[in-house]
């Protein structure tokens, strides 16, 4: 099971100034859930979070995730090569300022992207995590920013 940004050549988040009397545009993740396994999964809870951090924010993350209340999916079945989509807002609030938006563009603060599943594979409970970053490099980059598989091993693993 693996949890994606919903594009497979990575998702940028969407880091438009304010504007007088424009209302601020929402920030949410859209992922993708899809079971790349050989056998039927049964999705039972999922919880994702999509947070902006400083840098000392990112570096002391919690050695073990808080991804708030998980969501149950009363056993959802994803046939092999399947995938459901997930969209996942800005927390805790959705809507970035311009200087929010300036922090990240210098690199100076990241949004950040975290979620669990749990399933059932071949009658065994099952859990996928990931975390994704989103940083700006900062100076002239041939590389298109986009979000990438970051964060502490906690955050990332599948059992």
């Amino acid at each position: 099971m693996i949890i994606t940004p919903d594009k497979p050549e990575g998702w940028e988040p969407i880091l438009l100034p304010e504007q007088p009397g424009v209302p601020a545009t929402l920030n949410v993740f859209r992922a993708a859930i899809k079971n790349v396994g050989r056998t039927p999964a049964h999705v039972t809870k999922i919880a994702a979070r999509y947070i902006n951090l400083d840098k000392s924010e990112f570096k002391n993350l919690p050695e073990e995730p808080d991804y708030g209340t998980k969501e149950s999916l009363e056993s959802m079945l994803l046939v092999p090569g399947d995938s459901f989509p997930k969209a996942v807002p800005l927390w805790p609030k959705s809507r970035l300022t311009t200087e929010e938006i300036e922090s990240i563009r210098t690199a100076k603060s990241f949004l950040y992207f975290y979620a669990c599943i749990e399933y059932r594979a071949l009658g065994k409970k099952r859990e996928t995590r990931v975390g994704f970053i989103y940083p700006f490099s900062p100076g002239t980059s041939y590389e298109t920013p986009r979000f990438r598989r970051s964060g502490p091993p906690a955050y990332n693993r599948a059992n």
